[in-house]
């Protein structure tokens, strides 16, 4: 495809590409000048060439901008924005204290608690002693509060001689990652689909469970059972990274999205929870928690492109971690699918490349991925060789 804007796409001109240009144009204007690396000319031609090159790129990135499978950073957001899915921002634990000591005290807004283990808290109103006044967490993230555990006063308040925790806190969250954000919004624009499967899988989503597989055995009665042991008339549903997410949150999300009269399978790794209906009615639904499994892998490859070449090691890993812990709950891990991640950085020509679930077992084949499993994989574990 040429270089610009098509109806197939974008594609980018290379530096070298542009500096063959210039050279070629230059030629056919004055056939006589000396245009070598080492000449005035020659070295006019290469901070050009470098400098258009950085705008071809820039291009590439506004094109892509777009495309939720590529955008990253304010880009990605601008994407959710469209489709009204925020980001997650990290939020701090809170809860509530008691203050106790000489009635008639003020407490200023800011004041500084903390835990024993050294987490530090503050209030965010003024309060007189004696009352109860919202404490909230120095930093954000999911650091517990249970009730009891807040007890120190770190910011001396003449008056307030103790605090006193009397019922858990709301603990905080982490920020969502890139991936996840990426992910999350991908699969949340089908929640108003009519497909019963679909619609499920953008609730759970929205819950903050980052991995969601949902099998349906839609056989009539006494047909055969699905490959996992799902039986007819059931589906079986399975998640992972749900961190933060209770079981009766999931439990009611399966309720409320799951066909009338449709069972819900258990599995040997089955988690079976009692939730309400809007009736009061109790129903018993299960699913499975799939475990983590790490991906590791080792690459041997050859750059073709050498105008190209810095960072693209570091893009590819970073691009296998992504394309890893984009997998869905039971996916296999195909290993020639892993091509088309490398290649584009630096014309990447791979020479070898083995997959396993340690370094030492890696090998140049699928890996297998049960229905209550999920891959993820981190640059560290990731070995590229280049050559």
């Amino acid at each position: 495809m040429a270089a610009g804007l098509s109806r197939e796409g974008f594609t980018s001109k290379t530096y070298a590409e542009i500096k063959e240009g210039i050279q070629a144009r230059l030629e056919t204007y004055s056939p006589s000048y000396d245009r070598s690396d080492e000449s005035p000319d020659g070295q006019m031609t290469d901070i050009f060439s470098f400098l258009i090159s950085e705008v071809w790129s820039e291009l590439a990135l506004i094109y892509d901008s777009y495309n939720p499978q590529v955008a990253s950073g304010q880009a990605l957001r601008n994407i959710g924005l469209i489709t009204g899915i925020l980001p997650g921002i990290a939020e701090r634990s809170s809860g509530r204290i008691t203050t106790a000591g000489t009635e008639g005290t003020l407490v200023p807004s800011g004041t500084l608690l903390a835990d024993a283990e050294g987490n530090e808290f503050y209030t965010i109103i003024d309060s007189i002693v004696p009352t109860e006044v919202q404490f909230v967490a120095s930093v954000p993230g999911p650091i517990p509060v249970p009730a009891g555990t807040v007890t120190e006063i770190v910011t001396p308040v003449d008056g307030l001689d103790s605090i006193t925790q009397l019922s858990d806190g709301a603990i905080g969250t982490l920020a969502q990652t890139e991936t996840f954000y990426r992910n999350t919004r991908n699969k949340t624009v089908l929640r108003n689909t009519v497909g019963v499967q679909e619609n499920m899988q953008a609730r759970l989503f929205e819950l903050g469970i980052e991995q969601v597989t949902i099998l349906h055995n839609d056989n009539a009665p006494g047909g055969s059972n699905l490959a996992d042991g799902t039986p007819p008339q059931s589906i079986h549903v399975t998640i992972g990274e749900f961190s933060g997410v209770t079981d009766e949150d999931i439990g009611l999300t399966i309720l409320a999205t799951k066909g009338l009269g449709t069972s819900t399978y258990l599995s040997g790794a089955g988690v079976p929870v009692v939730v309400q209906d809007m009736h009061t009615q109790d129903h018993t639904i299960n699913f499975s928690k799939a475990v983590e499994v790490p991906v590791f892998i080792t690459a041997n490859i050859s750059f073709l492109d050498p105008d190209e070449i810095a960072g693209a090691k570091e893009n590819i890993e970073q691009s296998l971690a992504d394309y890893i812990n984009l997998q869905l709950a039971g996916e296999d891990v195909s290993i020639s699918r892993l091509y088309g991640v490398i290649t584009p950085w630096a014309k990447a020509q791979v020479n070898s490349i083995a997959i396993g679930r340690d370094f030492g077992s890696v090998a140049n084949e699928n890996l297998i991925i049960t229905n209550v499993e999920y891959a993820s994989s981190v640059t560290t574990n990731i070995n590229i060789t280049v050559v």
